[in-house]
């Protein structure tokens, strides 16, 4: 049976879809949303949408944007995706101040190979009149001793000749080890900006963690020839989430094999880093997003992660101790259906924490709305405190935000391209408010009405006022199945797998 189900996923495989994602300014100052390769910026300070400005290389993104990310100042923004470029942009102009074009540097990749092939050339040529020159001081052994004077001196010079050679060649593989695993082979799948804003780090779909200095950025100038230089690697698992922890000592990325790893951020990224400091094992599923929870009372904060294996669980990044663990998915198709026990394995598609470090919102496949979780750090323990349904139209949450001084929640549901229609890349944005202390009642949903910004924020975000219901009902169905064909590891009989090997070189060598 499981056996059919993966034939038929691969014979019947659906156009690759991006869900739309939102970034929330850290105070609120503006929102980002991404869909497809379009990037859509509203700024709440003037009062109206914003026009990006890149004169850095090409027409902003050529494909769909997989990651977007706020600086904690909020003074930086980062687009990155499938077209395998990161963006960096100044929000007080919106202006593309970096652009880390991977295939820009597997150019320079090449021109190493290229200049390392004419080295070898050169050296072998050397080496031949040098094996000349050899030979004829054997037969002219006889000779004056000036001459064999000057043919030992000559000896010298192609030595030191070599020498240089090879110390120049030395050099361009020093500088091609840098470049060794480039970033233009695999797509950008996340994002991530240290706390003081001096570096960004992205994660390819090969497992490789990049990282860019941004040493030397004063304002809105233009950084120039900024190069990424690798951080760490998973080796052949895609990363799906990065995050820095709220005191900026770790980085802790994770995959779709399950795992989250800790790894000391060193003081110099650029040569690598190297001290991993736990692993935080117990998801049974890929593992979709990272968050921390903090407050003044515990600043290091607690890892919040959600799964494919549909939970969030609570960690201590430390010691990689798992804390709690919370049924998302079960308890949340529970809530929703009054009652009525029904077999549920949802993953989580997106979580968001709250500054105060006591709520954290979740979103799951098929859930029109979200789930709000409890957090007690103090025992170390999560629970669920109830489910804000979004009655009246198909609104399954892909992503959500929040800023550190405005107690709203916003949240985005769409997708970069859909099989059957004829629509351009569409959002739907919505946002709840009510989480307060002062706000005596429970979280509400906001009418379109009731947002800052009115229809000029929605028609700039969504890229219409009003969107037909059913595209986002086929929306959120085509990007449940992108995310279990990119991230759910299929399992293939004995057979099966031996007949998928045959191409390989290896046993082409064996027949």
């Amino acid at each position: 049976m499981e056996e059919t189900l993966i034939e038929e996923g691969e014979t019947n495989k659906d156009i690759e879809v991006a869900p739309a994602l939102l970034a929330v300014h850290p105070t609120q100052k503006s929102v980002a949303v991404a869909v497809g390769s379009d990037l859509r910026v509203f700024d709440f300070q003037g009062v109206s949408a914003v026009s990006l400005v890149d004169d850095t290389s090409g027409p902003f993104h050529k494909d769909s944007i997989r990651a977007i990310r706020y600086s904690a100042d909020g003074y930086l923004f980062v687009s990155a995706g499938d077209d395998k470029v990161v963006k960096i942009w100044s929000t007080e102009s919106w202006c593309c101040i970096c652009t880390v074009d991977c295939d820009r540097d597997r150019d320079c990749d090449c021109d190493c190979d290229r200049d390392r092939d004419r080295d070898r050339r050169n050296r072998d040529h050397d080496h031949d009149r040098d094996r000349d020159c050899d030979g004829d001081c054997d037969r002219d052994r006889e000779r004056d001793r000036d001459r064999r004077d000057r043919d030992r001196e000559c000896d010298e010079d192609a030595k030191s000749r070599e020498l240089a050679r090879l110390e120049k060649l030395a050099k361009r593989e020093r500088e091609k080890e840098k470049f060794r695993f480039s970033p233009s082979e695999k797509r950008v799948s996340a994002v991530a900006l240290s706390n003081d804003s001096l570096y960004v780090c992205f994660a390819d779909k090969f497992g490789v963690v990049w990282v860019v200095d941004l040493d030397g950025f004063d304002g809105n100038q233009m950084l120039v020839n900024k190069k990424a230089a690798p951080l760490l690697a998973h080796y052949c698992s895609i990363i799906t989430s990065l995050e820095f922890s709220p005191d900026g000592r770790f980085v802790i990325s994770a995959d779709r094999d399950f795992k989250i790893r800790v790894t000391v951020f060193p003081k110099k990224p650029l040569d690598g880093a190297h001290e991993i400091q736990s692993f935080c094992l117990g998801h049974t599923e890929f593992v979709s997003c990272l968050d921390f929870v903090f407050t003044s009372d515990y600043p290091q904060g607690f890892l919040v992660s959600g799964s494919g294996d549909s939970t969030v669980r609570l960690w201590d990044i430390s010691s990689g101790s798992l804390l709690d663990t919370c049924e998302v998915g079960a308890k949340a198709e529970l809530l929703e259906s009054n009652g009525k026990e029904e077999e549920c394995n949802l993953a989580v598609t997106d979580l968001c924490t709250f500054r105060d470090g006591t709520l954290i919102a979740v979103a799951t496949q098929s859930l029109q709305g979200i789930v709000l979780l409890s957090c007690d750090l103090s025992t170390r323990t999560l629970s669920i405190t109830r489910l804000v349904s979004i009655m009246g139209e198909a609104f399954i949450p892909t992503s959500l935000g929040m800023s550190s001084s405005a107690g709203l929640l916003w949240m985005v549901t769409g997708v970069s391209n859909l099989h059957g229609f004829d629509n351009p890349p569409l959002a739907r944005v919505r946002i709840i408010s009510g989480f307060e202390k002062s706000s005596p009642g429970d979280p509400t949903i906001l009418e379109d009405n009731e947002i800052l910004g009115g229809d000029r924020l929605l028609e700039k975000l969504q890229g219409s006022v009003s969107v037909e219901g059913k595209v986002f009902l086929a929306a959120a169905e085509a990007v449940k199945t992108a995310m279990s064909n990119l991230l759910v590891k299929k399992q293939y009989s004995t057979e099966k797998r031996e007949f998928r090997k045959r191409a390989r070189n290896d046993r082409k060598i064996k027949q």
